[in-house]
């Protein structure tokens, strides 16, 4: 029976972590690693987190518990906590999330059983903050099983119009880190999206199965979708890397697109260009992004 580990990412969620926890512990599948990773956070209590793993460590999992000393932003920490997988696969997520079910690794390693997969997505739940009342899908579930049929192509430039996936509902055979390297350290908190781009573009084809494996609360850097006085530089610094993203990981590719494709792509550009401006006013950035066509 093959090893999967599970990463759960913590910063400042100290609150949100034993329901995460106690996810991972009720999984039926019996041969996971758990690593709990730190960002450096304020309230990360290690004690605690024992505490809450030998409440519900039922089967034995194996477990580590990680600290960085200096806070790292997704993508780094996330390269770091790789360093420490021993399991075949990976799923990675938040500690203010939980898995669906009991059932999460034991479909994923059913969809792992055919050799030519090595990065499975499932859909992921978003819910308000406490958990109790369902917001929508991440994924819209038609599209998705209509785009398997594509070529690694063909969904790179669908995925080049949007981040169609939920990072939370994402695993991966570890072997593709060592094929295409590990997440982007260019961008310092969009790891999804900037990978999946980069594989797609080099012949990897992502799957998507039709069972869920996330329930997420809709909050964060990646969905402030309102403006406000406070703006903090995690969210700022979230959509610079969007637009980076664009700059490097797509336009330079734009001799495989259409012209209808093209603009789809323009669109959303366009849209975020505007959104981060909002953000930080920032007028000389702004004129600098503008030119890049």
């Amino acid at each position: 029976m093959e090893k999967f580990t599970i990463v759960i990412t913590h910063y400042n969620q100290m609150q949100y972590i034993e329901t995460a926890i106690k996810s991972v512990l009720n999984q039926k599948y019996n041969n996971i690693e758990l690593i709990i990773s730190d960002d450096c956070s304020k309230d990360f209590n290690k004690k605690i987190i024992e505490s809450i793993i030998e409440k519900y460590n039922k089967k034995n999992f194996k477990y580590k518990i990680l600290r960085n000393k200096q806070n790292l932003g997704t993508v780094k920490h996330l390269n770091r906590v790789l360093d420490e997988v021993s399991g075949e696969f990976i799923l990675f997520s938040a500690a203010d999330d939980k898995l669906y079910d009991s059932n999460v690794i034991t479909n994923f390693v059913k969809e792992f059983s055919d050799s030519s997969k090595s990065i499975i997505t499932s859909q992921c739940l978003l819910y308000d903050n406490a958990l109790k009342v369902k917001f929508s899908d991440y994924v819209d579930v038609n599209k998705a099983l209509e785009r398997n049929k594509k070529s690694s192509k063909q969904m790179y430039k669908d995925m080049c119009l949007s981040c169609l996936y939920g990072a939370g509902g994402t695993a991966y055979r570890k072997s593709v880190f060592d094929k295409y390297g590990k997440f982007n350290e260019n961008y310092k908190y969009v790891e999804d999206w900037s990978y999946w781009v980069h594989v797609l573009r080099n012949g990897e084809k992502i799957y998507f199965s039709d069972f869920t494996t996330l329930v997420h609360r809709d909050g964060g850097i990646s969905h402030s979708e309102y403006l406000s006085d406070k703006v903090s530089k995690h969210v700022i610094g979230y959509y610079k890397d969007i637009l980076e993203i664009y700059k490097y990981e797509i336009f330079p590719y734009f001799s495989y697109f259409t012209t209808r494709e093209k603009y789809e792509v323009l669109k959303g550009f366009n849209h975020k260009i505007w959104y981060y401006n909002q953000l930080t006013n920032n007028k000389k950035e702004y004129r600098e992004y503008i030119k890049i066509f």
